[in-house]
């Protein structure tokens, strides 16, 4: 899978220490170049201010999609379901993918087999849980396919998390709302695939 040959970012530890060595190091410079008399402090503090906005420029636009579209080094947060559908394969599939026609969710699907992206993690990474906007950007993903069976289709999902590389384990309560939030999506690939009568 492409995702598992992206690069994963730095250790965090190793990035932070290196920014706070090159702080100490900018700090002793222009200090120096202050009490020389080459720069004033007025200077001083606009060169600070740069060096801070450089700093967060970088944060924004590099560290956090770098870090978003990395592969974590820990086990997804997984709920998994299979199901039996009186449709075909092609037909099961296509009803899976008009299941999911929201805004936003991003569907990629083929003949028999559907593939779901909902939220995003710069975002989420960005606004945090503790946001309306972030919360709701909890990333998730969800794979179904369709194999062919006598009277039908026999169907597989598996929903699962979208986060990127992060140092800690995600929280309990996130873990619960990935599953919560991934039964509802196969949910709705069960009810698309049900039959008339069902």
């Amino acid at each position: 899978m492409a995702a598992t040959e992206r690069r994963r970012p730095r250790s965090a530890v190793l990035f932070v220490m290196a920014m706070f060595v090159t702080g100490l190091m900018a700090n002793a410079l222009l200090r120096e170049l202050r009490d020389r008399g080459i720069i004033t402090t007025p200077v001083l503090v606009l060169a600070t201010v740069f060096l801070l906005g450089g700093f967060a420029v970088y944060w924004r636009f590099y560290w956090v999609p770098r870090a978003s579209s990395s592969e974590p080094d820990r086990p997804r947060i997984v709920v998994a379901e299979t199901w039996h559908s009186p449709y075909p394969p092609r037909e099961a599939a296509a009803r899976m993918r008009d299941a999911f026609t929201a805004p936003a969710a991003r569907v990629t699907a083929d003949d028999t087999s559907v593939h779901v992206r909902t939220g995003s993690d710069t975002t989420y990474r960005i606004r945090g849980a503790g946001s309306a906007k972030g919360w709701d950007a909890l990333p998730l993903a969800v794979d179904l396919t369709a194999a062919p069976s006598e009277e039908g289709s026999n169907i597989t999902a598996e929903a699962r998390d979208d986060l990127g590389y992060y140092e800690d384990q995600p929280a309990p309560f996130v873990e619960i709302e990935v599953r919560r939030r991934g039964r509802e999506l196969i949910r709705r690939a069960v009810v698309a695939t049900a039959g008339d009568g069902q």
